[in-house]
């Protein structure tokens, strides 16, 4: 049976507080990425309130009741994205305000800090966490949310292969380990429609009508 994306909400619905979320979620990270360095990796009492406070941001893939796989996302303020594009920003050091809240239509810079899935469930399980980003995406598109840029911080194989199959193209070494991959408007759009034709066409009609 294959594994099931799930919010946090319905995580906390199901009886999990936010500590025990961020606990789980840091000791998945603890074991696809052994030996990242603390300015990377934070500490569970760093997470909790991202946790707590962006919600939204986070698609957690659950497997009988195990928590297996997630990926965690930012749309960061254009001082925090322009550090973290230059390697001066490390996820541990990522605070509440550098995160901005999604409350006015119009674009903004996404940082997608990880994807973190359980040896025995890569292969297809990982294309449902990679379908509920589309979901996350095509959502915020429909209320006219959107991002021109897009970029990630990249530490293994696996990673480097996903987000180089995304299009996106390596520049900065991060300050304690990693490379920023990232593209923007209009490279993004060919990804996007492979992630949802939907989230494609929004996006290819938003920024046509733009320019």
């Amino acid at each position: 049976m294959m594994p099931s994306v799930r919010t946090i909400s319905d995580l906390l619905l199901q009886g999990r507080t936010h500590e025990d979320i961020t606990r789980e979620l840091y000791a998945l990270d603890q074991r696809v990425f052994p030996g990242m360095p603390l300015l990377h990796a934070g500490v569970p009492e760093v997470w909790v309130d991202q946790v707590r406070y962006h919600q939204p941001n986070y698609r957690v893939m659950v497997d009988g009741g195990r928590l297996v796989g997630y990926w965690h996302v930012a749309p960061l303020t254009e001082p925090s994205f322009a550090r973290l594009l230059h390697g001066d920003l490390a996820d541990g050091e990522i605070e509440l305000d550098d995160v901005q809240l999604l409350d006015q239509p119009g674009e903004y810079d996404l940082y997608f800090l990880v994807i973190a899935v359980d040896d025995e469930f890569r292969g297809p399980p990982v294309k449902l966490l990679l379908d509920a980003f589309g979901d996350y995406l095509a959502d915020l598109a429909r209320d006219g949310f959107y991002f021109r840029r897009l970029c990630a911080n990249v530490f293994t194989p696996d990673g480097e292969r996903l987000f180089r199959r995304a299009g996106m193209i390596p520049g900065s070494m991060q300050d304690g380990g990693g490379q920023i991959f990232s593209f923007e408007m209009p490279a993004m759009i060919d990804w996007f429609k492979r992630l949802s034709p939907e989230l494609g066409e929004r996006y290819e009609r938003h920024f046509q009508a733009r320019t």
